[in-house]
């Protein structure tokens, strides 16, 4: 009897993810979609594995942290996030969940959102890219620059988390020191004061206020990781396109 329960759940979540892929990716042009073996998924953990483990690499750490994309997450992090979304989802979580909750809940959850709104944010707009590419028909010519942007982005969440000072380490390198370290002076206004030095960043008070901080570098690693692979993955997906261009039609002019 519970077997039947448990194939039963399973038969529904199965279900539920495939009726969400299908919305998602209606033209099946995603990886989930991608006609492979299993040599071919071992390839790509080891070119995966090799890069990360080179990682520290000059060109290595260009192509996983390339700056085209992550200069202006700076400003997407402070303004985009801390300015807008943090403040905006802190105040409806607290007027929602304001009178049900007690504060001793309420409060921390609303400066976890408030600091976590800066890293949201990078990885929210190319996700939006991703699913916009997905539901347009032959969108996939444009999907590896919108999936290598969000590999930059949780590369950028990780190395964050990793190492909380690496977000202002930006200005060293930025060909506009004074306006990005603007927008960093105006995000790290609105973003949660903390006055213990060992929790400056972002990061350090979610994982701090979570009880987390102790595992805060295999998290950061284990980011970077999934950041290597989405930069594979971006990599790979136009050779794919290219040599099975019999599995995706010549797109007409479907977008929705």
């Amino acid at each position: 009897m519970k077997k039947r329960k448990f194939r039963s759940v399973l038969s529904r979540i199965r279900s539920f993810l495939s009726r969400l892929l299908h919305i998602l990716d209606p033209h099946k042009q995603s990886v989930f979609y991608f006609k492979t073996n299993f040599f071919d998924w071992l390839v790509f953990l080891m070119v995966c594995i090799f890069l990360y483990a080179n990682r520290k690499n000059l060109f290595v750490l260009f192509l996983l942290y390339n700056p085209f994309f992550a200069y202006p997450n700076v400003y997407i992090h402070s303004f985009l996030g801390h300015m807008f979304l943090g403040p905006v989802m802190k105040m409806v979580f607290v007027a929602i969940f304001g009178f049900v909750l007690p504060e001793t809940v309420v409060a921390p959850i609303g400066e976890i959102l408030l600091a976590g709104s800066g890293s949201f944010s990078e990885i929210l707009l190319p996700c939006i890219g991703i699913i916009v590419c997905l539901r347009i028909a032959g969108g996939r010519y444009v999907l590896p620059v919108a999936l290598y942007w969000l590999s930059v982005s949780i590369f950028n969440v990780g190395l964050y988390i990793v190492n909380p000072s690496s977000q202002l380490d930006l200005l060293a390198y930025n060909p506009a020191p004074s306006a990005c370290a603007l927008m960093v002076e105006l995000g790290a206004q609105a973003a949660p004061q903390v006055t213990d030095p060992s929790l400056y960043g972002d990061w350090a008070f979610i994982l701090n206020t979570l009880g987390l901080q102790a595992y805060a570098q295999p998290i950061g690693h284990g980011l970077m990781f999934l950041a290597t692979a989405g930069f594979v993955l971006a990599v790979w997906s136009p050779f794919y396109y290219w040599r099975h261009m019999d599995q995706y039609p010549i797109p007409h002019c479907e977008f929705w």
